[in-house]
């Protein structure tokens, strides 16, 4: 295989299948990596979502407290108490 065209064919399609692999992990690199953040991303959302449903009953509990405190001095026995 003296021929120089033939070498640079051969030299070519080498190069060639070395850059298809290199694209090919680049683009499994790329989904893994978009895939990964977006399942950090949910997980974080997931928590504040948690975190903010937890607050809203605190805060549903408190005011059904106030609503259904009694007037007068049974108000201070019953704050007392919460």
């Amino acid at each position: 295989m003296s021929d120089p065209l033939a070498w640079t064919a051969a030299i070519t399609g080498a190069v060639a299948a070395a850059g298809a692999i290199v694209a090919a992990i680049g683009a499994w690199r790329t989904e893994v990596t978009a895939r990964w953040q977006a399942h950090v991303e949910r997980l974080r959302n997931d928590e504040a979502r948690g975190e903010n449903e937890l607050h809203r009953l605190r805060y549903a509990q408190l005011y059904q407290w106030w609503h259904d405190m009694p007037d007068g001095p049974a108000w201070c026995l019953s704050a007392q108490g919460y």
